[in-house]
């Protein structure tokens, strides 16, 4: 009975990671999510160029990317394979995204 465990996974599998109340998770599936010890900043910075800040709370797996839908105040909402819910891309990161999926 271990109250930590280190789980490894392919940076490939994950789909997103989310920021929520001072915790980080990653989201593999709509399944699987695991707390995460790291800061988005630092996964930002350390991770391959296929992951994308698009908001202040998500960063994305591009290779994960479904759809893309328009949304309001000049936003986006994302749908993300393995995943139910949408990711919002906020105006900070819209130009960039728009750049990268050339849009």
């Amino acid at each position: 009975m271990y109250e930590k465990r280190i789980l490894l996974k392919n940076e490939k599998d994950i789909c997103f990671f989310q920021a929520e109340t001072g915790r980080v998770f990653s989201i593999i599936n709509k399944a699987s999510s695991f707390e995460n010890r790291h800061s988005l900043s630092y996964l930002e910075k350390h991770l391959s160029d296929r992951f994308f800040r698009c908001h202040k709370n998500y960063l994305i797996n591009l290779d994960k990317v479904l759809e893309v839908t328009p949304w309001f105040n000049s936003t986006l909402m994302l749908k993300l394979e393995s995943w139910e819910g949408t990711v919002p891309v906020s105006r900070k990161y819209i130009k960039e995204f728009k750049q990268i999926i050339g849009w």
